[in-house]
């Protein structure tokens, strides 16, 4: 190379310090136990995309690590800030505006997004990230679009979006209050709540 007067394609000398500053105010804080001993003390949420013909719909849900229950959902149309924040905020009136809470995600765009990272300040709720391309530190989230995947979209062909959404909104019912959960014991994620308060 250096006989041909090559150069090796190299990062910018600044490309590793920019990365530590963009992401050094995203830390996970949530425990790497599999115990949680509260309801409503720590909140995980993610984002998947199910295809319906040649359209692409975004299925977001928020869950109780504590009782592994999906407390809210939203199939959506598009995939932006606003239809978080909507959900977040259905999800955090339903479960009586919950003290100390955790929010707990990736780092995606929605999630960083200053208007969604204002509106869980000005309620004080404490925002969490998992670490950069590391779907463990956001398990249980991973783990509920693994089961609906595998026990519902996977399984049917779906019409149109109104067609998903029900199925959706059937399945996270079952997933709820009929399936049981080794983690908990083989309760349902209703039945754990409900025995613990």
């Amino acid at each position: 190379m250096k006989e041909m007067e090559l150069k090796p394609n190299q990062p910018d000398e600044n490309y590793n310090n920019y990365h530590k500053r963009k992401y050094a105010y995203k830390p996970n804080i949530i425990s790497k136990s599999e115990y949680y001993p509260e309801i409503n003390k720590i909140w995980v949420s993610d984002i998947t995309y199910i295809r319906v013909r040649k359209e692409h719909y975004y299925l977001t849900m928020i869950i109780d690590l504590y009782s592994r229950k999906v407390i809210g959902h939203q199939l959506a149309k598009t995939l932006g800030a606003s239809e978080l924040i909507d959900l977040m905020k259905a999800t955090y009136q339903t479960r009586n505006q919950p003290n100390e809470l955790i929010f707990h995600s990736d780092q995606g765009k929605q999630y960083t997004a200053k208007a969604f990272m204002s509106y869980l300040k000005q309620n004080k709720i404490t925002q969490s990230f998992s670490k950069k391309g590391c779907s463990y530190d956001n398990s249980v989230a991973e783990s509920f679009f693994a089961s609906i995947k595998k026990e519902e979209i996977y399984r049917h062909i779906y019409n149109s979006y109104d067609h998903l959404r029900i199925c959706i909104d059937d399945y996270v019912i079952f997933y709820n209050e009929k399936r049981p959960h080794a983690s908990l014991r083989y309760s349902t994620s209703t039945e754990y709540e409900f025995t613990s308060t």
